[in-house]
């Protein structure tokens, strides 16, 4: 568990510096648990809100350590080392661009010099966000100072604007880092994903995977833009 000190101001409310400081325990506690030679995948999620699976009125995040990759995690491998085999590039960094040169941005939220938050093409959830660094990078754990401060700028005006413009709704991140196997994924790219919940998941995504999503991302980036903070 990582905690905040304030029991009562979520990370949408942080200062600049109070984000990067959560996010140095993150880096720091992240460094502790790779360096065991019995853990090979680490996850830092957040749930706000009962709706996420936020069991605690108190902020906070949690670390997981676990002997295994994920399935989820190994998807993102498979596709990411298919893409780079076929391209010599790496697939996140290839979004990056595509967003990027994609005429007004339709799809960009927002964006510093070491990061880009933006809706995903095919995103699950209405308002779906992705924060990536343009520098590329596999493990989460290695970022520095600079980029850190980045990040928490980055993470924390999309989370205010989520928090202003849908009413503090229930959500989820986490921190998608290549795994601490010992082995390089250069393919790779850490990136962080919020979810927020705002439909129902039914018997039709159940029952195929397959997600409904009511909000189109150009629509859920402009809306976000456009809010005021």
């Amino acid at each position: 568990i990582i905690a905040t000190v304030d029991h009562s101001r979520p990370p949408a409310l942080f200062s600049s510096a109070e984000m990067e400081m959560m996010l140095r325990a993150y880096e720091e506690r992240f460094l502790v648990h790779v360096s065991n030679e019995l853990v090979k995948y680490v996850l830092i999620i957040y749930n706000h809100g009962p709706e996420a699976g936020a069991s605690l009125a108190h902020p906070h995040s949690q670390l997981f350590a676990i002997p295994v990759i994920s399935n989820y995690l190994r998807q993102e491998l498979d596709g990411s080392a298919s893409f780079f085999q076929k391209h010599q590039k790496c697939a996140f960094c290839r979004i990056i661009e595509n967003e990027v040169k994609e005429a007004g941005k339709q799809r960009v939220v927002f964006e510093n010099e070491g990061f880009i938050a933006l809706c995903p093409y095919a995103s699950q959830n209405p308002f779906e966000v992705w924060i990536l660094p343009r520098r590329h990078n596999p493990f989460f754990q290695i970022v520095d100072y600079t980029e850190r401060v980045q990040l928490g700028d980055c993470l924390r005006t999309v989370l205010k604007k989520l928090y202003v413009g849908l009413a503090n709704p229930p959500f989820n991140y986490y921190i998608q880092s290549a795994p601490c196997d010992g082995q390089e994924y250069n393919h790779y790219h850490w990136h962080l994903e919020i979810l927020p919940h705002l439909t129902t998941r039914a018997g039709f995504e159940h029952g195929t995977g397959i997600m409904i999503n009511v909000v189109k991302p150009e629509a859920a980036a402009k809306f976000l833009r456009e809010v005021k903070i």
